[in-house]
């Protein structure tokens, strides 16, 4: 959200935040079987964060231990998204605009 926020109006945030939404939705698996998408988007989905949230909260529902990978791959998602954020922070306040 921070990111979008640096990078778009505040005309266009909410247009691009409900974009990403369903795609990362889709993509991610929540609306359909990711075993049911075709071998690319299967492979796609196991890339985004969607997809390891949905699978830590059917572990948390199915009563199994919650997996390793899940975490590890939010957080690079977190480590990453934090980066942009930083850097784009950082040429809003070169400009003098933030």
């Amino acid at each position: 959200g921070v990111l979008i926020g640096f990078s778009v109006t505040t005309e266009t945030a909410f247009p691009v935040v409900t974009a990403l939404m369903f795609i990362l939705g889709y993509f991610g698996g929540l609306f359909n079987p990711v075993p049911s998408l075709p071998h690319a988007m299967q492979t796609a989905a196991r890339v985004l964060p969607s997809y390891h949230h949905a699978s830590l909260g059917l572990d948390l529902v199915a009563g199994r231990p919650f997996g390793i990978a899940n975490w590890l791959v939010l957080a690079a998602w977190t480590a990453g998204l934090s980066a942009l954020v930083i850097a784009r922070h950082h040429a809003e306040e070169v400009r003098g605009v933030a």
